[in-house]
């Protein structure tokens, strides 16, 4: 008799054990599991930069700017691009930056607007911080976006006595 209500015993262990460890991972089994977080990566934000990259180009081509247009040699030394800059803001957060040029020679026509028939270069900057939701949506945000104009003799390559303007 000894030996059955030991034997029980041990049966009554095993078996709250098994129990104890179902209940432990009810939650996995009803759902509840808890979420990682998403991340945004390097190549996710690249995309980003220079899809606004694109828009912001058709929009200031479109203003009368020639940004990326090939001249009559069918060659271009202005544009748009963005630094390798990936620097992480937080667990779903991700910030770079992107650039475009416009650069005309002495034979362009003047920039829209522009006065000063000395300046050559128009330059704008921005830095794009890119979230991931909690849906898996990418947000972008442009911040810090920013316009110089440059004058220099010399070309593009080799410029000398430049002077910097804000736009």
């Amino acid at each position: 008799m000894k030996r059955n209500a030991s034997r029980l015993g041990a049966f009554v262990l095993a078996t709250a054990l098994v129990i104890l460890m179902g209940l432990g991972t009810s939650g996995v089994a009803s759902g509840k599991k808890k979420h990682k977080p998403l991340k945004v990566s390097c190549g996710q934000l690249s995309a980003e930069i220079v899809k606004t990259e694109t828009q912001l180009q058709a929009q200031y081509n479109a203003m009368g700017y020639t940004i990326g247009v090939p001249d009559e040699f069918g060659d271009t030394i202005d544009g748009i691009g963005h630094s390798q800059g990936c620097q992480k803001q937080g667990k779903r957060i991700r910030q770079g930056n992107g650039f475009m040029i416009d650069i005309h020679t002495s034979v362009d026509p003047p920039f829209p607007g522009e006065t000063n028939p000395d300046i050559r270069e128009y330059d704008w900057l921005w830095n794009e911080v890119v979230t991931v939701t909690k849906t898996g949506q990418l947000r972008d945000t442009v911040i810090n976006f920013r316009c110089e104009k440059y004058t220099y003799d010399g070309g593009p390559f080799n410029p000398s006595n430049i002077q910097t303007f804000p736009c």
